[in-house]
């Protein structure tokens, strides 16, 4: 019986620098990239867009918006 070892997938999503420019919506090509990398349909990648970041990708700032989970943060810090 084979059994299959886990493994960790690491995204880097901070850019090494700020301010640098970014396009403040996908191409449809981008779209096709992002989810043949991901191996995902396209619509799949459209939706997560438009749900995490109102369909803005990039802050002004050129880096991703990151929303932090308040189920989250409230069950590792004030549930316990």
């Amino acid at each position: 019986m084979l059994i299959a070892k886990p493994s960790t997938v690491i995204l880097n999503i901070l850019g090494s620098k700020l301010n640098y420019p970014s396009p403040s919506v996908f191409s449809e090509s981008q779209y096709k990239n992002i989810a043949t990398e991901l191996n995902v349909e396209i619509a799949a990648v459209k939706a997560i867009v438009q749900q995490e970041s109102g369909g803005k990708p990039f802050l002004e700032n050129g880096l991703p918006p990151i929303l932090y989970e308040r189920g989250h943060f409230f069950d590792l810090s004030v549930k316990k």
